[in-house]
C-alpha cells in the first residue's frame, strides 16, 4: 500500500449492518481510484481475517497506529461517539487529513458528548458528512455536507435455499418482507418492530389478506428468550402462512428485489440504507414516522399497528418513485471528496 493512495476506512466494517454494507459499497466502488484499509470495530468473533483489516477489539492498538501513520487520510464512520471523538483526537494530534461520516443522530449522546465533538471536529483537518440535515442542525457545524449514504449495491447473491423454499410456497401471494440486525429492546420496546410483524401478520389471518411477512433476523445469538416467544406466539396463533422468519444473514437487497412491499418499523432511525434501497429498486416502503423519510416512502405512526396494517394493505400495488438517478450519482460525490487528495 503506498501512502500517496491510501485511504483508512474506520468503523463496523465486518459486522452486517447498514454502515458496513455503506462502507463496502463505497470502498469497492472506488477501489480502482484509491487502495483502501480498514480499522475494524465490529466485535472480535466477528472480525473478518483479512490482511487490509485491523480488528480494534482484538487489541491491535499497535497495528491501529501503524495503518494510520502510513494513510494518507482517514474517513470515520464510528457510531459510539466516545469512541469517535477519541479517534479524532488521535486525528488532530497527528495532523490527518480526516473525513467523518455521521450515520444517526442517536449516536451524538448528549449535549456534553455533542460539545466535546463540535469541538474535535473544529480543530482536526476534517470534511463532516451528516446523512440527513437533522444531524447537520444537532451538530451544528454549518460547513457540513449533508449527503444519504445510500449506494446502490454492484452485484447479486443467490438466497438460501430455504428462503426460495418459502417463496415458491407461498407463490400468488403479495411478499412483505422486513429485517433487523438483531433483535434489540430500546427502552422495553422492540428496536425494529418484529412484535409488531406478528402483530400484523394476526390481522392479516383475521381478514383473509393474501399476503406473506418474511423477517430477516441476520444475527439471532442475542435476546434468544424473546426470540422464542416471538416462535411460541407464532406457533400458539398458528401464522405459519402469513410470517416467516429467517434467522442468518443473507442478501437482503436481493430478497428485497423478490418483495412487493418492504416494512421499516424502527423506533429510531438514521438515514436507513433499507428504504433508499427499496426505493432503487422501485419497491413500495412503510416506514414508522420517527424521523423525516426519503421522498416516496408510505409513512405510518410508530406502534400504530393498525395504522401499518391499513397503509400497508392500501399501498400493495407497487411504487413508480425510484431514487436511481440520485443513488448513481452518490459514489461520484465520493470521488470528488478524496480527489482532493491527489
Amino acid at each position: 500500500m503506498s501512502k500517496s493512495s491510501l485511504i483508512i476506512h474506520i468503523g463496523p466494517y465486518s459486522i452486517i449492518g447498514g454502515v458496513s454494507v455503506h462502507i463496502r459499497r463505497l470502498t469497492d466502488g472506488l477501489s480502482s481510484d484509491y487502495e483502501f484499509a480498514f480499522i475494524d470495530e465490529s466485535k472480535a468473533e466477528f472480525c473478518i481475517n483479512d490482511s487490509r483489516v485491523v480488528c480494534l477489539r482484538k487489541g491491535q492498538f499497535f497495528q491501529y497506529l501503524k495503518l494510520v501513520f502510513k494513510a494518507r487520510a482517514v474517513h470515520i464512520h464510528t457510531g459510539t461517539w466516545w469512541l469517535r471523538s477519541a479517534h479524532l483526537f488521535l486525528m488532530t494530534l497527528l495532523r490527518k487529513r480526516t473525513f467523518i461520516t455521521l450515520h444517526s443522530a442517536n449516536t451524538l449522546g448528549g449535549s456534553k458528548s455533542i460539545a466535546l465533538t463540535r469541538r474535535l471536529l473544529k480543530l482536526c483537518r476534517v470534511t463532516v458528512i451528516c446523512v440527513n440535515p437533522i444531524i447537520k442542525d444537532k451538530i451544528g457545524i454549518e460547513e457540513a455536507l449533508v449527503k444519504p449514504a445510500f449506494l446502490p449495491p454492484m452485484q447479486t447473491k443467490k438466497l438460501p435455499p430455504k428462503i426460495l423454499e418459502v417463496l415458491e410456497k407461498q407463490k400468488g401471494k403479495k411478499m412483505v418482507v422486513s429485517n433487523a440486525f438483531r433483535l434489540i429492546l430500546k427502552d422495553d420496546t422492540d428496536l425494529y418492530g418484529l412484535d409488531m410483524c406478528i402483530e400484523l401478520a394476526e390481522m392479516i389471518k383475521e381478514e383473509c389478506q393474501q399476503i406473506f411477512i418474511v423477517f430477516v433476523i441476520a444475527n439471532a445469538d442475542v435476546n434468544l428468550d424473546l426470540l422464542e416467544a416471538y416462535k411460541n406466539r407464532i406457533e400458539q396463533k398458528q401464522l405459519h402462512q402469513q410470517i416467516f422468519l429467517y434467522c442468518q444473514s443473507l442478501s437482503f437487497p436481493d430478497l428485497v428485489k423478490r418483495s412487493d412491499v418492504v416494512l421499516r418499523l424502527t423506533t429510531t432511525d438514521g438515514d436507513a440504507l433499507t428504504i433508499r434501497e427499496a426505493l432503487y429498486f422501485g419497491k413500495t416502503v412503510v416506514a414508522s414516522n420517527v424521523v423525516e423519510r426519503p421522498e416516496g416512502t408510505v409513512i405510518f405512526k410508530s406502534r400504530d399497528t393498525r395504522d401499518l396494517y391499513e397503509k400497508l394493505t392500501e399501498n400493495m400495488s407497487g411504487n413508480n418513485f425510484a431514487l436511481k438517478n440520485g443513488a448513481e450519482g452518490s459514489l461520484e460525490f465520493y470521488r470528488n471528496l478524496y480527489n482532493e487528495l491527489r
